[in-house]
């Protein structure tokens, strides 16, 4: 049976928070209710130079979202039970946080309560995702969602932890895996997983092409965002204004957090999405591009805080422009035009 999967961001992650992002949905679910999903995997990890496409599985996600929605349909006990256990458990984690940097048993033991809260943030974040979810129950995960920093945190104390055990990394922290913790892999290695290598977790790191692997792999329908005739012939792509403006630049594209002083003064910043890290290069962008998001995304709001012409969401961006190519951005029409 074919298994479609659909790319529902770019990030530049490291791989071990994709890992425990990813047993969420399955082994996570399965420890909450004790249903197993039987939409496996619920995803799929392309990394290109650096930065991690994740493909997400249709069957999976429909499935996981029906079932807490189940849950969530009989009154609030469920998201309760679950918000109290996450609570407690964030607090058996403030000492990982305030340490910062943590050796290797520490890191382990960090890893550990990492899947232990991504089940339960899962089940969070899904109740406030889904607009299906009862307005009580949707509300009160409306405002956890505005507040948690789970990822933000911990990504960071894994990143410099792993760097500070292993400095030869630094730079590659991206790729490694919690199988790779007692013996990490060359720096050589590493190097080729920057560049080509699909990860499912569980099930196999392999340095590859996506589009080999997925001649090789038949059941995995991997659906692309089409380029529209527009783009092709006339090189206008198509977004939402979220802020507006009119100016020319050359292209920089960042994909990585680590890129951000590659971006010279009045270029224009082109990424699949924005984070507070982009904001040093925002300034001095002329302009703002990304693939993702909407009017309310982090590109948005910093960009109308900086009265910079911004376009969100015009899915292939980073896939049709290259950088150093001269580009109108109007975000008057929400277009961006190669010139």
């Amino acid at each position: 049976m074919m298994k479609t999967y659909r790319k529902t961001m770019t990030r530049d992650n490291g791989l071990i928070v994709q890992e425990v992002w990813s047993s969420a949905f399955v082994e996570g679910f399965k420890k909450i209710t004790g249903e197993e999903n039987p939409f496996t995997p619920p995803l799929i990890y392309y990394v290109d130079d650096g930065a991690t496409e994740i493909w997400e599985s249709d069957d999976s996600f429909r499935w996981f979202k029906d079932r807490l929605l189940e849950r969530n349909n009989q009154g609030l006990d469920f998201f309760n039970k679950n918000y109290q256990e996450y609570q407690e458990l964030l607090k058996k984690m403030e000492a990982y946080r305030e340490k910062g940097i943590l050796s290797l048993e520490e890191l382990k033991e960090l890893v550990q309560h990492m899947f232990h809260a991504s089940r339960l943030f899962a089940v969070l974040y899904y109740s406030s995702y889904d607009e299906r979810t009862p307005k009580e129950v949707r509300e009160k995960a409306l405002a956890w969602r505005e507040k948690d920093e789970l990822y933000d945190i911990y990504e960071k104390v894994i990143k410099d932890s792993l760097s500070n055990i292993e400095p030869r990394i630094k730079g590659m922290e991206l790729v490694i895996t919690t199988d790779d913790l007692d013996n990490i892999p060359s720096n050589g290695a590493l190097k080729e997983r920057m560049n080509n290598s699909v990860f499912i977790p569980k099930q196999k790191l392999e340095t590859i092409k996506l589009n080999e692997f997925l001649k090789q792999n038949s059941k995995y329908n991997f659906v692309f965002e089409k380029i529209s005739e527009e783009t092709v012939e006339k090189g206008i792509l198509r977004g939402s204004c979220a802020m507006t403006g009119n100016v020319r630049g050359r292209v920089r594209i960042l994909r990585r957090k680590n890129q951000v002083s590659e971006l010279l003064e009045g270029e224009i910043l082109v990424s699949p999405m924005t984070t507070p890290d982009f904001v040093p290069a925002m300034e001095r962008a002329a302009a703002i591009v990304t693939d993702e998001g909407g009017i309310t995304c982090h590109a948005a709001i910093v960009s109308r805080e900086m009265g910079k012409p911004c376009v969100v969401g015009t899915k292939v961006a980073t896939q049709v422009l290259n950088n150093g190519d001269m580009v109108e951005v109007n975000a008057e029409e929400g277009t961006v035009r190669k010139l």
